[in-house]
């Protein structure tokens, strides 16, 4: 027996409020700033601007995240956005999850290779210039909050977002949309020089890694394929990597791993998420998720994959009556 039927959101709502609702969840950073600012006798300034970081700080922001973190998103899904999660697709699969954590981690750790070779990165920093409990604590830090940090952006950018203008224009032009907002999300990263040929660069990555994690998203039938893709990624570049991400330099990897040269291959300040590199493996990537099939323990599902019965469950693809 079907429930209500799934009534169209005003687009223009969605955008404001998925993103009052990313704020909502990285409200966490603020137990963090309170904790570490009480520790190391500094300001929360200090700390939100990253002027002051090290492993301790590092690991109680990841502990922070993964603690009130994972269970706010949960809050936010039931509560603030009144969708199920079998819709939303906020269903775990290890198998999905640890595929493309792999998928991530490889794919971050080639474009860093390539740039090697093309001569923009330079390895500046090797493991060993840390203790064994500064890189117990790096690690387990960077781990804990890139698990909270992935997950909440697919939930808000992909399970909520762009699902959401699926609904209402299909998911070409909702893949285009929901890649703007997420890279309008990410414009800070540009600052304090934002010029307008690295906006309409981000804007234009923006739109190529939604399409990536909205394939994965609907061939994965779940957040669990493009959380693991996004998580690998992410802990590449931050806890073995580090280097500059979303414009901020990630010192605190085990390795750290300096950019220069023309932006077009390095990414400029943003990072090497806006290199041509990036952006053309992340195609390759894009084009393999939707067009071939894997056998084995990450099972490629159709691109009706998210299941469910009722109304407001049903699959990625599968049509909706809607009152308008």
């Amino acid at each position: 027996m079907s429930g209500p039927r799934l009534k169209l959101r005003n687009p223009l709502l969605v955008v404001i409020w998925t993103f009052g609702l990313l704020v909502v969840g990285n409200l966490v950073l603020y137990p963090h700033f309170i904790i570490s600012a009480n520790r190391l006798g500094v300001t929360f300034g200090d700390l939100a601007s990253g002027a002051v970081e090290n492993p301790e700080t590092i690991l109680i922001k990841g502990l922070c995240g993964f603690i009130l973190g994972l269970p706010l998103i949960y809050l936010i899904v039931r509560f603030l956005w009144r969708r199920s999660f079998a819709w939303v697709g906020l269903r775990f699969n290890a198998s999905a999850f640890g595929g493309g954590t792999v998928l991530g981690l490889t794919s971050a750790a080639l474009v860093i290779r390539l740039l090697i070779l093309f001569g923009v990165a330079r390895v500046t920093g090797i493991p060993s210039r840390f203790t064994g409990s500064e890189l117990l604590l790096l690690l387990t830090g960077h781990i804990t909050w890139v698990l909270f940090s992935t997950l909440l952006e697919e939930v808000i950018f992909r399970g909520m977002a762009t699902r959401e203008f699926a609904l209402k224009w299909g998911w070409p032009v909702a893949t285009v949309v929901g890649g703007i907002f997420f890279a309008a999300c990410h414009l800070p990263g540009l600052l304090p020089d934002m010029a307008l040929s690295m906006v309409i660069g981000l804007l234009t990555a923006g739109v190529i890694v939604n399409g990536l994690f909205v394939a994965l998203y609907r061939r994965g039938g779940s957040l669990a394929l493009p959380w693991g893709f996004h998580f690998g990624w992410n802990i590449a570049l931050t806890a073995l990597i580090g280097t500059v991400m979303s414009g901020e330099d990630r010192s605190f990897g085990l390795w750290h791993v300096e950019m220069s040269g023309s932006p077009l291959l390095s990414g400029g300040k943003f990072g090497p998420e806006l290199s041509v590199i990036a952006l053309l493996l992340m195609l390759f990537v894009t084009v393999a998720v939707m067009v071939v099939r894997v056998k084995g323990r990450v099972q490629m599902l159709p691109n009706d994959g998210i299941g469910g019965h009722s109304d407001d469950e049903r699959p990625i693809d599968h049509p909706v009556d809607c009152d308008q």
